[in-house]
């Protein structure tokens, strides 16, 4: 299988095609990027993958094509992918306007975060009608090998996953900001602060995974124990803090949904 990456030379578009490319999971002579430019800069490691500026060349070429622009560049590109199978990686774009765009009828939609460069992404799918088994078994196959994928029930969910894990660090970032901003308050240097903060989410994202508990049975045990850590779970619940984080991924959903293209 031959793969292309539309952007392939970009933020999220080279996250992936550098993941793939780290691990051996695509060969360098299977890879096609494009740009703008055709210049081979961040890749100069893997002078087998084919690089350049002409969009059309590559879907010409491969197998699968990934569409990894900014929104509002994709209808310039006047690409004809009718006969591929089409991945896209890109935010408010809906199935139906990818369609119109690219010809395409075997589409599917994801949402990665740039972390699959690390093979810490997670990636939500959705695929459309004409998806074959063997699309499927391709895209899961793709985004494991950046972290995990995992295909959702409808489209509408896509969005709402581009709020919630397609920024990295994301709202977890935004969470870590305000403890380092209360510990900075409180006396504590800010350099002490932010490293300790940057150790701590890296154990707590690795409890969280490992633990045979949800977060939700977590966070009852620790309500019922009544120690230190319950007075600032009932403070931060009192306060509001819940309701927050929701009302910041629904502003997050509504200008998911919003078509940029």
């Amino acid at each position: 299988m031959k793969l292309g990456i539309i952007g392939g030379t970009g933020w999220l578009g080279g996250a992936i095609a550098k993941r793939l490319l780290g691990t051996g999971h695509v060969a360098q002579g299977d890879l096609w990027l494009s740009n703008r430019s055709g210049k081979r800069e961040g890749f100069e490691a893997w002078p087998d993958v084919m690089i350049t500026d002409d969009s059309a060349a590559l879907i010409t070429a491969c197998d699968v094509v990934v569409l990894a622009v900014r929104p509002e560049q994709l209808a310039a590109l006047g690409v004809d992918a009718s006969t591929r199978l089409v991945i896209s990686v890109m935010a408010s774009t809906s199935m139906a306007r990818l369609a119109e765009l690219t010809g395409a009828s075997r589409i599917i939609r994801t949402m990665p975060s740039p972390a699959t460069e690390h093979g810490e992404g997670f990636t939500p799918w959705f695929a459309s009608d004409d998806v074959t088994d063997d699309d499927r078994a391709t895209v899961q196959d793709l985004f494991d090998a950046c972290g995990i994928a995992e295909e959702v029930a409808s489209e509408a969910q896509i969005d709402w996953f581009t709020g919630l894990t397609g920024p990295a660090p994301g709202l977890f970032g935004y969470a870590a900001h305000a403890l380092i901003e209360a510990s900075v308050a409180h006396g504590i240097d800010r350099k002490v602060a932010e490293r300790a903060i940057r150790f701590h989410a890296m154990a707590a994202g690795n409890e969280i995974w490992r633990s045979d508990h949800s977060p939700a049975q977590d966070f009852a045990r620790i309500i019922d124990y009544g120690g230190v850590t319950t007075a600032g779970f009932q403070a931060a619940t009192d306060t509001g803090a819940m309701e927050a984080f929701s009302a910041a991924l629904d502003a997050a959903l509504e200008v998911a949904k919003k078509d940029r293209t």
